[in-house]
């Protein structure tokens, strides 16, 4: 595309209402979570709509949990749905005719309200346990996206180790940090934490090795997934918006999945079996899409450190075959 320039569109001015937040990629988090908690705390808005496109929704998704955690009794509703943008390229050489291109984009709307909401709604979610949320007018929550600031659970000595890809990272996981807090009586309370997507015959042999793994190391299990925590499963998103960028959710959810389950089960440490080859990859992706935000960071052992419930990855230098050779 060396030889056309983007054609700029003008942006369509439709309206806002008061109590709608459009979400973007380069607004600051503490922002939008700010203006969002007056709208529901002083300007005695009964709900508050959050809307975001491509990048931004993971963005989106951990502001609402945030807001959820700081004010009692917000009911939730997700809806999902993508759509299709046409950018116009005009050649800078002559010869060459003007090009169009199609992109899907995927789109979420969120909304959080103080009075009930329709449970039979298919995104719909009732509000968190009162005892998970920590009600403050004092946001602790700074810039950055992805980097909630706090102190922590508070519940010294706690660990947790969970499936990640195949069988055998799981296996081999939980058999390592079992073993080394028998070995070496680190007192850690370990569980493990599993994530249904809701993807037809993808998880269903990974569930039952979790399952045996727990019986056999004597490591509590808790399975959480995206049709308890945002009301849809990754078949549903796909029949909505089809095979393209149903990656972009199914991402954003996962992750979030992890923070809830971890705050359910009151852990300090998230321990995930992130090899050699994941980070690899990583780095890699990062390089491509150009995103050096991340990709400063995504190497690192310990993530999260200043966020409520750090990420370990023990087998960071350790290669994937070493991984699947282990346990044999």
């Amino acid at each position: 595309m060396d030889r056309y320039q983007k054609v700029e569109k003008p942006k369509l001015e439709t309206p806002i209402d008061e109590n709608e937040i459009r979400i973007t990629s380069q607004g600051r988090m503490r922002s939008y979570i700010t203006y969002a908690m007056t709208l529901l705390q002083e300007k005695g808005s009964d709900e508050v709509v959050f809307k975001a496109m491509g990048r931004a929704i993971n963005k989106t998704v951990t502001i609402v949990e945030l807001i959820k955690r700081r004010i009692v009794g917000l009911h939730q509703i997700t809806s999902i749905q993508s759509t299709d943008i046409t950018d116009t390229w005009e050649p800078l050489e002559e010869g060459l005719q003007i090009l169009e291109t199609t992109r899907k984009v995927s789109m979420v709307t969120i909304t959080l309200s103080k009075k009930d909401l329709d449970l039979n709604n298919v995104g719909y979610q009732p509000p968190i346990p009162a005892d998970q949320v920590k009600v403050s007018t004092e946001l602790e929550y700074e810039g950055g996206e992805g980097s909630p600031m706090g102190r922590g659970r508070g519940r010294g000595g706690r660990g947790r180790g969970r499936p990640r890809g195949g069988p055998a990272d799981s296996t081999v996981l939980a058999y390592v940090m079992s073993e080394l807090n028998r070995r070496h009586d680190y007192g850690l309370d370990l569980f493990l934490l599993s994530v249904d997507e809701g993807i037809t015959g993808y998880r269903d042999d990974s569930l039952e090795t979790v399952k045996r793994n727990e019986i056999q190391y004597g490591i509590p299990l808790k399975v959480i997934s995206y049709k308890d925590l945002y009301g849809w499963t990754m078949d549903e998103i796909v029949k909505l918006i089809g095979l393209k960028n149903n990656c972009t959710f199914c991402g954003v959810f996962r992750r979030q999945a992890l923070d809830r389950g971890a705050s359910l089960l009151k852990v300090d440490k998230i321990v995930t079996g992130h090899n050699a080859d994941d980070i690899a990859e990583t780095v890699l992706l990062n390089i491509l899409r150009g995103d050096i935000a991340r990709l400063s960071r995504c190497t690192s052992i310990i993530t999260g450190e200043d966020g409520p419930i750090p990420r370990c990855k023990p087998f960071k230098y350790t290669y994937e075959k070493q991984i699947v050779i282990y346990p044999f």
